[in-house]
C-alpha cells in the first residue's frame, strides 16, 4: 500500500506544479495588457523604472481579462480604507 500512496501523491504534487505553471503563463501573458498609468489617480507609470515596478501592484482578473494598475499612494489608501470596513489587514479579510 505505501507504494501506491506515493504514487498518487507524486501525481497529485505533479498535477498542482503543471496548474500553477499553466496558471503563472497566463497571468505573465497578461502583463502586456497593463495601463501606462494608475488605474485610479492616472499617475504615469515608468516601464523602464525599477523602483516603480518594485513598488506599484498590479493586478490581474483573468476572467474580465483586465489588468489593473495601482501606485503606492492609491494602493495606501486603499489599504486604509480596507482597515476602516474590515478592521484588519486585507489578508485576515480574505481580499
Amino acid at each position: 500500500m505505501g507504494k501506491l500512496s506515493k504514487k498518487v501523491g507524486r501525481k497529485k504534487d505533479i498535477k498542482a506544479k503543471k496548474d500553477a505553471q499553466e496558471t503563472l503563463t497566463r497571468q505573465v501573458s497578461m502583463f502586456g495588457m497593463r495601463p501606462d498609468n494608475c488605474s485610479v489617480c492616472s499617475a504615469d507609470f515608468d516601464k523602464k523604472s525599477k523602483d516603480m515596478a518594485m513598488t506599484w501592484r498590479v493586478v490581474v482578473s483573468e476572467e474580465q481579462k483586465r489588468v489593473t494598475l495601482i501606485c503606492p499612494d492609491c494602493q495606501q489608501k486603499v489599504d486604509e480604507g480596507i482597515e476602516k470596513v474590515f478592521g484588519g489587514s486585507d489578508d485576515e479579510a480574505g481580499i
